[in-house]
C-alpha cells in the first residue's frame, strides 16, 4: 500500500504511518522545507527505510495521477487557501478505489477552564491570523460538503474530543501557546497592529501560569471523514 501524507511537518504521524505500513512506500510532503529537514533527520534516527520526504505544497502536488493507495491530511485543510482544490489535488492522485482521510480541530469548539482572558484572546488572535492567511479554522464541519463537492464517494464523518485534563497535559498545551504566541501569532498580530509587543509577551505568560494551575483544563472536538476515489 502507498500513501501520500500532506502536510506532514516534521513527520512524527508519517513515520509512525510508514511503520505501520511496511513495506508499503510512504511520502510525506510540507511546503516548509525546515519542517522536511527535521523529518529527514528524524528517519535517520529511527531507520525507518519506507519513507521519505520533499518539499511540496498541497495546491500543486509533483505526482501522475494515480500514484497513491490513500492520501492523509491531518490539521492540514484549516490552513490551506483553496481547499477544494486542495481536494482536487488529492483526488486526482489517488488510485481509482483510493481513500482520503482528512482530520482537523474546529476552534469554536474549544473549552476553557478557568476563564484567563488572556488565554482567551491568544485563541481570538490565533483565529485571525489564520484567517488573514486564508485558512479556515473551523473547515472540519464542512468536510461532508467539502469531499462530495470534489468527487468523492461512500464519505464518512465523525468527531472526537482532546483533552487535557491533569497538570502534565496542561503544561504541554501551555508550551504550544507561549510558542505560537512568540513564533507564529504574535509577529503577525504585531504587524496587522491588532497587537503590540508587550501584550504578546504578557499572554505568553498568562498562558505559561494558566498551564500550571490546579484546575486548568482545556478540550477541542476534531472533526474527522473518509472519502473514495471511485
Amino acid at each position: 500500500m502507498s500513501l501520500l501524507d500532506c502536510g506532514c511537518g516534521p513527520g512524527s504521524i508519517t513515520l509512525g504511518l510508514a511503520e505501520v505500513l511496511a513495506p508499503g512506500e510512504v511520502v510525506g510532503i510540507d511546503r516548509d522545507a525546515s519542517r522536511i529537514e527535521i523529518a529527514e533527520q528524524s528517519t535517520s534516527e529511527r531507520g525507518v527505510a519506507n519513507v521519505r520526504f520533499q518539499t511540496a505544497d498541497v495546491h500543486e502536488l509533483p505526482f501522475a495521477d494515480a500514484s497513491f493507495d490513500a492520501v492523509f491530511a491531518h490539521a492540514v485543510l484549516q490552513h490551506v487557501r483553496e481547499p477544494l482544490r486542495a481536494l482536487a489535488e488529492m483526488r486526482r492522485v489517488l488510485k481509482p478505489g483510493g481513500v482520503v482521510g482528512l482530520r482537523d480541530d474546529d476552534r469554536g469548539s474549544v473549552v476553557i477552564a478557568p476563564q484567563v482572558p488572556e488565554v482567551l484572546r491568544l485563541i481570538e488572535l490565533l483565529t485571525m491570523v489564520e484567517e488573514l492567511n486564508g485558512g479556515d479554522p473551523r473547515v472540519g464541519k464542512r468536510y461532508r460538503e467539502l469531499l462530495r463537492t470534489s468527487g468523492f464517494e461512500e464519505v464518512a464523518i465523525s468527531a472526537s474530543c482532546e483533552y487535557d485534563a491533569d497538570i502534565a497535559a496542561t503544561r504541554r498545551r501551555a508550551s504550544l501557546a507561549v510558542r505560537a504566541a512568540r513564533e507564529f501569532v504574535g509577529p503577525a498580530a504585531v504587524e496587522q497592529r491588532w497587537s503590540t509587543p508587550e501584550e504578546m509577551e504578557r499572554l505568553a505568560s498568562e498562558c505559561a501560569s494558566w498551564g500550571e494551575h490546579p484546575d486548568a483544563f482545556s478540550a477541542v472536538i476534531w472533526c474527522e471523514a473518509v472519502g473514495r476515489k471511485a
